[in-house]
């Protein structure tokens, strides 16, 4: 069931909606959720298969796209410098990790490699700031990777700077 708000002007989201159940039906997906919305309310709520208003998913990667507009906003502020090393803003992180950067967390090369099963990512038990301090204490790169060495895709860096933003 789809329902839309319009706010001054029609909403033409039935190609959006094409691809989306389009892109459900090849995957096979159980189901999927579109939500559309500017400041002013929600332009278009649809759920699909097994989801519903009340559907709890991990968000996974999705956050990075959220911590990247927001890192690249303070960065355009002049509140953070992309080029300075983490550890300015998590100094918990020492050693080769308190070398990192923003470019580098958002560019896959920090160092980190495939890490999606890693437990800070997958214990819903512990805080967003717990899950950052088992990484700066004891994650270490994986054999081979360091800062800055090869590109390695990473749940981390959304993980490493939402939860520390200075605004």
């Amino acid at each position: 069931m789809a329902s839309t708000a319009q706010a001054g002007g029609i909403c033409a989201f039935q190609p959006a909606l094409s691809r989306f159940d389009n892109l459900l039906a090849t995957e096979g997906l159980p189901g999927g959720a579109v939500l559309i919305g500017t400041r002013q309310g929600v332009l278009l709520e649809r759920y699909a298969g097994t989801y519903n208003a009340n559907t709890v998913v991990a968000i996974a990667s999705a956050s990075k796209l959220a911590s990247a507009i927001r890192i690249a906003q303070l960065i355009d502020r002049g509140v953070l410098d992309a080029e300075a090393p983490v550890s300015e803003l998590l100094p918990q992180f020492t050693g080769e990790k308190a070398d990192m950067n923003l470019l580098q967390l958002f560019s896959h090369t920090s160092g980190y490699g495939n890490d999606s099963a890693a437990p800070e990512i997958t214990d819903r038990s512990i805080s967003l700031a717990e899950a950052v301090d088992q990484i700066a204490c004891c994650r270490d790169f994986p054999a081979g990777y360091g800062v800055g060495q090869q590109f390695a895709v990473s749940v981390r860096p959304s993980h490493l700077l939402l939860p520390h933003s200075p605004c």
